[in-house]
C-alpha cells in the first residue's frame, strides 16, 4: 500500500510542478505590463522590476496552486492509465481506489502551502510591493524633476521649478496644494526635495511666501438679541499671506502610488487577522459586507486543492483508456475545469455581496461540488 502511494506520488508531483511554474509564468508576463504602466513612467529601475514582480508571485500561486494539483492528478493517473499500471492493480486483486492516498494527500499539503499564502503571504507581498512603489515614487520625484515642466504626480498637488542648480537645489520653485484648511500656493526663491524611503518627500524651502485661500466666513446682520431678523451673509473667502526666510512641507505620495497600483483591491493587502476586525470594525456597512466576502475567499480557494484532487480523481479514473497516450490532455482537462470553478466562485461571490445567501455557505459551494462530481466519478470508475 505505501509502495503504490509513494509511486503514486512521484508520477503526480512532476507535472504539477511542470503545471506550477508554466501558470506562474504565464500569470507573471500577463502583469507586466500593469507594473510598467504603474512605474515606467517614475524611470523604474531593473532591480526595482524584477522585486515588484517576486513580490506578485504570492498572488499568482494562490491561483497557480490549484490549477496545478489538478493537472498533475491528471496527468500522472492519466499516465499510470495508460501505461496499464491501473489495470495491472485491478489484475492483481487490489481497487483502483488503492490510488486515492496519493492525489489527496498532495492536495491536502497544497491546501495547506495556499492557505498560508491567502491568509498572510499574499496581503505582506502586496503591502511590501504598493510600499516599494511608493518608495520608486518618491525617490524619482524627488532627483529627477525636471525643470520647466509642470509635474502633477502627486494628487492635489502642482510643482514647478524654473532650474535645478548643481548642488541639486531648485530655483524659483511654484507649487499649489490642497490643505485641510483650503488651497495653498507657495512661491520660494530656493528648495530642496528629500525622499523619506516610502513614506512621502520632504520639501525645504527657502525665502518665500505663501498665499492661502480659507473658507467663507459668516456675519450676522442684525443684533444678537434680535433673534428673529438676525440674518448671516458671507463676507467671501479669506486670503491670508505669510513671508518666509524658511519653511517645511512634505507631500505625501502613498495616494500616487495607491492610483499607480490601483491591480490590488483595497482589501488585498489585509492579513486575515485585520480581514476578520474589518468585518466587523469598519463603519461602512457596504465595506463590512466586501471584507466578509473576501475572509471566506480567503479560506475557501485554498481547500479547492483538495477538491479539486478529488475531481482529478475522478475524471482520470472514469477517462483512463488503457494503452492511450493523450499528452496535453491534462493539463487542457485543467484549464477547463479550473474556469469552471472560478466561473462559479464569482457567481457565488456576486451573490454573496448581493446579500442572497451568507458568505460562508455561498462561497464553499463550488468546493463541495467539484469533490462531489469527482467522487461519483470515482464511484462509476470503480464499478466499472
Amino acid at each position: 500500500m505505501l509502495r503504490v502511494t509513494r509511486h503514486t506520488t512521484r508520477e503526480i508531483i512532476a507535472p504539477a510542478m511542470t503545471a506550477l511554474v508554466v501558470a506562474t509564468f504565464l500569470l507573471l508576463t500577463t502583469q507586466i505590463l500593469r507594473v510598467g504602466e504603474a512605474a515606467f513612467g517614475y524611470g523604474l529601475s531593473l532591480p526595482d522590476f524584477l522585486l515588484i514582480l517576486g513580490l506578485l508571485i504570492p498572488r499568482f500561486l494562490v491561483f497557480a496552486l490549484p490549477l496545478a494539483v489538478l493537472v498533475g492528478v491528471l496527468a500522472g493517473l492519466g499516465r499510470l492509465a495508460a501505461d496499464r499500471e491501473i489495470l495491472a492493480l485491478s489484475a492483481a486483486g487490489l481497487s483502483p481506489s488503492r490510488l486515492c492516498p496519493a492525489p489527496l494527500l498532495v492536495g491536502f499539503l497544497a491546501s495547506i502551502v495556499c492557505l498560508g499564502l491567502t491568509a498572510w503571504g499574499e496581503p505582506k507581498a502586496l503591502s511590501g510591493l504598493t510600499q516599494r512603489l511608493a518608495t520608486v515614487v518618491e525617490r524619482n520625484l524627488a532627483a529627477g524633476l525636471e525643470p520647466g515642466v509642470i509635474h502633477q504626480d502627486i494628487p492635489g498637488v502642482l510643482l514647478h521649478a524654473r532650474e535645478r542648480l548643481e548642488d541639486g537645489r531648485l530655483k524659483d520653485v511654484f507649487l499649489q496644494m490642497e490643505l485641510e484648511a483650503g488651497k495653498a500656493t507657495i512661491a520660494s526663491r530656493f528648495a530642496r526635495l528629500d525622499p523619506t524611503g516610502g513614506v512621502g518627500i520632504h520639501l525645504s524651502l527657502k525665502d518665500g511666501e505663501m498665499l492661502r485661500a480659507s473658507a467663507a466666513e459668516k456675519i450676522q446682520t442684525a443684533p444678537e438679541q434680535d433673534l428673529v431678523n438676525a440674518q448671516e451673509e458671507s463676507t467671501g473667502p479669506r486670503l491670508d499671506r505669510v513671508q518666509f526666510e524658511s519653511a517645511e512641507v512634505g507631500l505625501d505620495v502613498a495616494e500616487a502610488a495607491d492610483r499607480r497600483a490601483r491591480f490590488i483591491g483595497g482589501l488585498d493587502a489585509l492579513t486575515i487577522t485585520e480581514l476578520r476586525s474589518e468585518m466587523y470594525e469598519a463603519p461602512a456597512e457596504w465595506t463590512r459586507g466586501r471584507a466578509t466576502v473576501a475572509f471566506h475567499r480567503r479560506l475557501a480557494v485554498p481547500f479547492s486543492c483538495l477538491s479539486l484532487s478529488i475531481l482529478g480523481m475522478g475524471m482520470a479514473m472514469a477517462g483512463a483508456t488503457p494503452g492511450t497516450k493523450r499528452r496535453g490532455s491534462g493539463f487542457v482537462g485543467g484549464i477547463g475545469a479550473m474556469l469552471g470553478y472560478y466561473m462559479l466562485l464569482r457567481v457565488a461571490e456576486n451573490m454573496a455581496l448581493t446579500g442572497k445567501a451568507a458568505p460562508s455557505l455561498l462561497l464553499w459551494i463550488p468546493n463541495l461540488m467539484a469533490a462531489l462530481i469527482g467522487v461519483c466519478l470515482l464511484i462509476l470508475a470503480v464499478r466499472r
